[in-house]
């Protein structure tokens, strides 16, 4: 018996729990209990001592605050319980082992992370947790300590948002009131981090760039809200659930286990949030498909002991005959007949037990097929995600090497600004790739936001100026005046207008005309943008633009 007091109920710790119970079900004679507190140090106290009083055979504990539950963990220790602290550890080396991130390391490489976004110079807010907290001291140690080395990178604002979204909201819109141009905001979690989002959106001036730590996957989570532009990079705090409950398993039946267990983190930003969340989901339907198998051979298991219990309980009622009709002598046809019956039972329980023997050995077949071929998927995308980005990588940094030197002429800058933009445009591209494994699978989604359609389309145009120039082509882009504020998925429509672009500079002639058109079109009382690319020399017959419907955008 295995208990489990969990400090917080958030999702990063709803995703913990889920799989320390998923590994769980893995050992026949494990059985785990969960008992949660919301941050009430107190409750927490009377959980750890309702387990001791239970008594359970190994406890799992992540302390909400390390001084005060201090005497509780060392007390199950002295009752000869085994305790595994996750996450958070306590004012004492009194405990059996630890499992969870370095919050102190991963801070400061956060912290690192900080300053290459800054460029070494910036004010920076932090959005700590609450008071007591291990994790809340680590990582602002972590964070400080790195940003020592950057003089101009300023910590100016600090707030306590308690790891919670709606307090560090507030805590944000005081501090947006006194200090408007803050750079960065590094909250300790990802649900601070877009409570910082929500203050900014409120609030017109500058907005900050976001940094939060856990980076989970699915609804609610990290990678999903770096995908959604809600905040702008996470820390991957890895949760560990499945780690734990092996630790514990070898703890129990005696096996030689690693008293400290820290688990590494990685960044997340918007370059690679895209592969995680395709290699997350990949796994996870990986994983919900073995279940299903596991569950399906369980079931037949099953009806193999109840056949098996048939099985024994006929050969019973067999011998019991056999003693009956000893005393009986008109029992030996009685007896042949049963004979006869038990046979035919006998045949059909070895036949049905040969058909389950064979699903089960086609239940192992399928699901290693299905995990080699996940797993030469998710390789796949990675390889080729790294094969394009580290060249590309290589580019940027020269560039912005060159483009430091003060000797630049006007011109040379402005052909170093070209070169990093299509670069940057490469590394977005590199990103397709996966996601045409989302449009594969059904799973593109479309997020719309409120722009200025006119700006948009002269900032993508400013990307052709020196294909313009190369090829000696005239390329214009003209509006009709009329106000384009407007909702669309940028993402989406920058991929229509680069391929509109791109053909038109394809077939048009030397010397020729390239025009861009912005104008509103009434379309059944609703009024629509309409742009339209034309350009002169080679272009598509009259007859056959007919099977080409015009894009609007509302």
């Amino acid at each position: 018996m295995i208990g489990v007091s969990q400090c917080s109920d958030d999702l990063w710790r709803t995703t913990m729990n889920s799989e320390m119970v998923r590994e769980a079900s893995f050992y026949p004679d494990m059985a785990i209990e969960i008992k949660t507190v919301k941050d009430d140090t107190r409750q927490q106290i009377i959980d750890v001592q309702y387990f001791i009083d239970q008594p359970v055979d190994l406890l799992i504990v992540s302390p909400n605050e390390s001084a005060t539950l201090t005497p509780s963990i060392e007390k199950a220790c002295q009752s000869g319980i085994p305790v595994i602290l996750i996450d958070r550890k306590i004012d004492s080396d009194t405990y059996t082992a630890y499992v969870g991130g370095d919050n102190y390391q991963l801070a400061y490489e956060l912290g690192l992370y900080a300053a290459r976004v800054l460029g070494g110079k910036g004010e920076v807010a932090v959005i700590r947790g609450f008071e007591g907290s291990t994790a809340d001291t680590e990582r602002y140690q972590g964070f400080t300590e790195a940003l020592s080395a950057y003089p101009d990178v300023k910590i100016v604002a600090e707030a306590r948002g308690g790891f919670l979204k709606e307090e560090a909201r507030k805590q944000m819109e005081k501090i947006l009131e006194t200090h408007k141009e803050i750079d960065l905001v590094f909250a300790m979690n990802d649900p601070m981090a877009l409570g910082v989002h929500d203050a900014t959106i409120r609030y017109s001036g500058h907005r900050p760039f976001i940094i939060g730590i856990d980076a989970l996957y699915g609804p609610g989570g990290g990678i999903e809200s770096i995908e959604k532009g809600l905040i702008d990079a996470s820390f991957i705090y890895p949760t560990g659930g499945d780690k734990v409950i092996s630790l514990a398993y070898q703890i129990l039946t005696g096996q030689e286990y690693t008293k400290e267990n820290i688990l590494h983190t990685a960044a997340v930003d918007k370059t690679n949030a895209r592969v995680l969340q395709l290699q997350t989901s990949q796994i996870v339907e990986s994983q919900l498909k073995t279940d299903r198998i596991n569950e399906l051979l369980d079931t037949s298991l099953i009806r193999y002991a109840n056949q098996r219990t048939l099985f024994y309980s006929s050969l019973l009622a067999l011998a019991l005959l056999i003693a009956v009709l000893l005393f009986a002598a008109r029992a030996y046809r009685l007896k042949s007949k049963a004979h006869r019956q038990l046979a035919r039972q006998n045949e059909e329980i070895k036949r049905q037990a040969d058909i389950l023997k064979e699903q089960k050995e086609r239940l192992e077949t399928l699901s290693a097929q299905l995990e080699e071929a996940t797993h030469a998927k998710l390789v796949f995308f990675t390889n080729i995600s790294h094969e394009f980005k580290t060249p590309l990588s290589l580019i940027l940094g020269p560039v912005d090497s060159l483009m430091a030197a003060k000797n630049l002429t006007g011109k040379q800058h402005e052909m170093l600004s070209l070169v990093k933009r299509n670069s940057h445009r490469l590394l977005f591209l590199i990103s397709e790739i996966i996601e045409f494994r989302r449009y594969e699978n059904g799973k593109m989604n479309v997020y719309f936001t409120r722009n200025d359609l006119t700006t948009f389309l002269e900032e993508l145009t400013l990307l052709f100026e020196e294909y313009r120039h190369r090829k000696n082509v005239t390329l214009s882009l003209e509006t009709d005046g009329s106000d384009f504020q407007l909702w669309f998925d940028k993402e989406k429509l920058e991929k229509v207008y680069f391929n509109l672009l791109s053909n038109a500079f394809k077939y048009v002639n030397e010397s020729g005309k390239i025009k861009v058109t912005l104008t509103t079109q009434d379309q059944e009382g609703e009024k629509y943008a309409v742009i339209s690319v034309s350009n002169t020399g080679s272009y598509i017959p009259g007859m056959e633009q007919k099977i080409y419907s015009n894009a609007f955008i509302k």
